[in-house]
């Protein structure tokens, strides 16, 4: 989720999966879906950009907590600066491990500048 929206940037909050696939969790991989020229109005009223128009960005990663006396209720990521134009932001996140990536989380909520 969003938690907070401040100088053109956001804070990203998001709660530990609650699957790790057989090994530890060690990051989190916040990802970034972008939708240039998106507005709330013309999103709405399906005026605006499609889904084929979207860009995808990789944010950086967030190590995990590694031991039971460390777990981590919440985890959070600044990102940014956005842009300055129209534009729909979404987020996900995705867990990593030795295994290798889960599939992403759920999109968040949009973001419009």
């Amino acid at each position: 989720w969003i938690d907070e929206n401040r100088d053109g940037c956001l804070n990203l909050a998001w709660k530990p999966s609650p699957s790790d696939g057989g090994l530890p969790i060690t990051a989190y991989r916040v990802r970034m879906r972008r939708l240039q020229g998106a507005t709330t109005f013309n999103q709405w009223h399906g005026l605006g950009p499609r889904e084929q128009h979207a860009t995808w960005s990789d944010m950086g990663t967030v190590g995990a907590a590694m031991c039971e006396e460390d777990d981590a209720s919440v985890y959070d990521a600044w990102v940014g600066p956005l842009d300055s134009g129209s534009c729909e932001y979404r987020f996900q996140i995705v867990a990593i491990n030795n295994v290798g990536e889960s599939e992403g989380s759920e999109l968040s909520d949009p973001f419009y500048v």
